[in-house]
């Protein structure tokens, strides 16, 4: 969008240099409308929840996850300031994936109602060798 927006700014520019003499409702409403129609034309922004995104989940959502599998949940460590507050982030997962208890998997899916809670309808499970750093930073 970056490139429209420029162009548009330089056309803008440009127009207003040229009819600087003259002000009349013309020169006024197409620099106008040449951004509100870049802005209206921009496609909307591609948005997936992640691990540090959590807090705001809703059924239908997006979510790609990295964790390990406990308990029918992947499981990671958030980390604040120092990792005496290492809090837990989990995810539960909607059905079984066909991995061990502590390996590390990375799942994409939609968020689904299950019960009072929410869960990853995962479409693809993948295991993962254990990152080296294995706690995420907020």
């Amino acid at each position: 969008m970056t490139l429209p927006l420029a162009a548009c700014a330089l056309a803008c520019t440009i127009y207003a240099f040229r009819s600087r003499a003259t002000l009349s409702l013309k020169t006024a409403a197409l620099p106008i409308a040449m951004v509100v129609a870049i802005v209206i034309g921009a496609p909307a922004p591609a948005y997936t929840a992640n691990e540090n995104t959590m807090s705001d989940l809703y059924p239908g959502e997006h979510l790609s996850f990295t964790g390990a599998y406990e308990h029918g949940a992947l499981v990671r460590y958030a980390i604040t300031c120092c990792r005496a507050d290492a809090a837990p982030v989990a995810i539960h997962l909607a059905q079984s994936p066909r991995v061990r208890e502590h390996d590390w998997v990375y799942a994409i899916g939609v968020i689904v109602r299950s019960g009072s809670t929410l869960a990853l309808q995962a479409q693809r499970v993948d295991r993962i060798a254990p990152p080296t750093d294995p706690f995420l930073y907020r």
